[in-house]
């Protein structure tokens, strides 16, 4: 039904209209990518603030408080520190407060035992753990927005999140779609969800801090790995995400470097650099083509935003072109068998349901069809209509 809106003459009323010509061509763009299964997810902090939760300054504020930094201002000096800079002194903070926690439980020794050890190591080890449970409990939050409905919606087979939430995995469950959360499952699924950062449901792999290294750690290269492969193979769509994160940095460096020598193997290389993705963004941002020449931008709206309801516009019209990406992107004819989709069926579609779920039904009664040459492409046209692909083999 709502494809009949692009059909209607021009100057008519359309649930797009609030996306400009440019907009509307990267929605076709990112439509065909997704159709032709060459469409990634890289979702960052702004796409939970959606659901109402923390990004990464605000999470480290509200820790501060529990770490005892309480003052006006000495939360606005640790505001001036960089975002690894605040983790590492409130995991030093939180480190001392659970270690005299220790102490004083057992007596208030200072020798042996469990509050004995009070080396730099294991303050930094218990700040750690303590700065992982409270990220983990504030971010321990099943529901989700929009954004993550329509994101769960798009068409594509991979994500790779810095979010510990479980907002997108939520959305996906809604949408019935199988998800492989990495690194933590292994059974087949449709999509897999790549958690950079750690999980909620595994607080002692949330990532704040990081060492020096590897990116995300050097028990985290093969996690690195699986995003240099999709940066290559694939066309990412940064969404929520500022591009500012150190770590992600030096894993698009990586793959830079290789694409670059791919390049100078060439006899005749090309004159631009190979777009490996594309960011959506609030605001239009200046130097984003020249630190990111390998990266395509869409700025939902002109300029930067004045106003937080002006910030609530700009998040609505990046709600509006992943709408019409999904749509576009979408086969369009899955209602027809959905079972979850019956109210969306005309008396056309209903008297044609039925005509193709007999069809199903003989099938699935005759084992001996199944060996026949034509049946995946009878099996796939049904799947695409919406026909359960359980019921089909039974």
């Amino acid at each position: 039904t709502r494809r009949r809106y692009d059909r209607l003459p021009d100057g008519a009323l359309r649930p797009w209209a609030a996306l400009p010509p440019s907009l509307e061509a990267a929605a076709h763009r990112l439509a065909a990518l997704a159709r032709g299964g060459r469409l990634a997810l890289f979702l960052g902090s702004g796409v939970s603030r959606a659901a109402a939760l923390p990004g990464w300054t605000e999470l480290l504020s509200e820790c501060a408080r529990a770490a005892g930094v309480g003052s006006a201002a000495e939360r606005a000096q640790l505001a001036k520190l960089s975002v690894t800079e605040q983790a590492t002194l409130l995991q030093v903070r939180l480190g001392k407060r659970r270690l005299a926690a220790e102490r004083e439980a057992h007596g208030g020794g200072g020798g042996g035992g469990v509050g004995g050890d009070a080396s730099p190591e294991r303050v930094a080890e218990l700040g750690r753990q303590e700065l992982q449970r409270l990220a983990a409990a504030r971010l321990s939050c099943e529901r989700y927005a929009v954004l993550h409905a329509l994101l769960a919606s798009l068409p594509h087979a991979a994500v790779v999140t810095t979010n510990s939430d479980l907002c997108y995995d939520a959305a996906c469950a809604a949408a019935g779609v199988s998800l492989n959360v990495l690194p933590y499952d292994t059974r087949p699924s449709e999509r897999w969800l790549l958690k950079l950062h750690g999980d909620v449901h595994h607080p002692e792999d949330i990532v704040l801090t990081y060492s020096s290294g590897a990116p995300y750690g050097a028990d985290r290269e093969a996690l690195s790995g699986l995003v240099q492969a999709l940066l290559i193979t694939k066309h990412m769509l940064f969404v929520g995400f500022s591009l500012r994160d150190t770590s992600f940095n030096q894993v698009a460096t990586t793959v830079r470097r290789a694409l670059g020598a791919a390049d100078d193997a060439e006899e005749e290389p090309s004159a631009a650099p190979q777009a490996f993705g594309s960011a959506i963004t609030l605001s239009e941002r200046p130097f984003l083509a020249e630190l990111w020449p390998d990266l395509e931008s869409i700025p939902v709206s002109a300029g930067v935003a004045a106003d937080e309801a002006d910030r609530a516009m700009r998040r609505r019209i990046t709600e509006v072109l992943l709408d019409r990406v999904c749509l576009i992107a979408s086969p369009g004819a899955e209602h027809v068998l959905a079972p979850t989709l019956a109210g969306t069926r005309t008396a056309a579609d209903n008297e044609l349901r039925e005509e193709l779920e007999s069809l199903a039904e003989a099938l699935r009664d005759e084992p001996a069809c199944r060996d026949a040459a034509a049946f995946e492409v009878v099996e796939s046209m049904l799947i695409e209509l919406g026909y359960p692909p359980e019921r089909l083999r039974p």
